[in-house]
């Protein structure tokens, strides 16, 4: 690793710290010694002693993993939401479920053109209550073509068809038939009470909703 490099990745590590909660325990830090002072080791990685850190660089992975961690229904309980009726995905389709995600359906046929971004409503209306929200990631078969997919989250509250923003980086159009399963929607339990529920541009959405930006 370069100079600069090390350097960069010294700030990285400092920013990410600073914005980490205070107060964890230092005692199982590994020191050496060297002509810039102590550093500490940590994959790869020397933060020096003579730097302030709110929490030693050992326990980043410990952070990083609490931060970005979250909880995804399983297939057994996003059933069993459908079945009590705190959960909305119409039409639902038994082979679009999977162990922990649904596969949301395209509505239409369509295009999805190299090298542009295509608008593709799900044939699903989603009806979230406010103890859950959604993430939407692409399907591996269209990231193997170039396609990838944007703005994939969905607020508690939220009720509509959704509308995919998939766009063609490969060189070659990617042909969409009605009823394809063009991505998969997790859903995640909110912890604590939602304040208030989406109620944005796009709530009661039908079909492919443009920007309103």
């Amino acid at each position: 690793m370069s100079e600069k490099e090390g350097e960069f990745r010294e700030i990285l590590c400092a920013r990410f710290l600073r914005a980490a909660p205070a107060g964890i325990n230092h005692a199982e830090k590994r020191n050496k010694s060297g002509p810039a002072g102590d550093r500490t080791r940590f994959f790869g990685f020397e933060a020096r002693k003579d730097i302030h850190y709110p929490t030693s660089p050992y326990r980043i992975l410990y952070l990083a993993v609490n931060h970005i961690r979250c909880m995804v229904l399983s297939s057994s309980l996003i059933r069993a939401r459908l079945t009590d009726g705190t959960l909305g995905i119409e039409p639902f389709a038994e082979e679009s479920l999977q162990p922990s995600s649904y596969d949301l359906r395209s509505a239409e046929d369509t295009i999805i053109k190299a090298g542009a971004l295509t608008l593709v409503p799900t044939m699903e209306f989603v009806s979230l209550p406010a103890d859950l929200c959604a993430t939407l990631l692409g399907r591996s078969s269209f990231g193997r073509k170039g396609v990838v997919l944007g703005a994939g989250y969905i607020d508690p509250g939220f009720r509509g068809n959704l509308t995919l923003c998939m766009v063609n980086g490969g060189i070659e159009d990617i042909p969409v038939k009605k009823g394809m399963r063009v991505c998969n929607m997790l859903i995640h339990p909110v912890e604590g009470t939602v304040e208030s529920m989406y109620n944005g541009n796009y709530q009661d959405s039908h079909g492919v909703v443009q920007s309103r930006l």
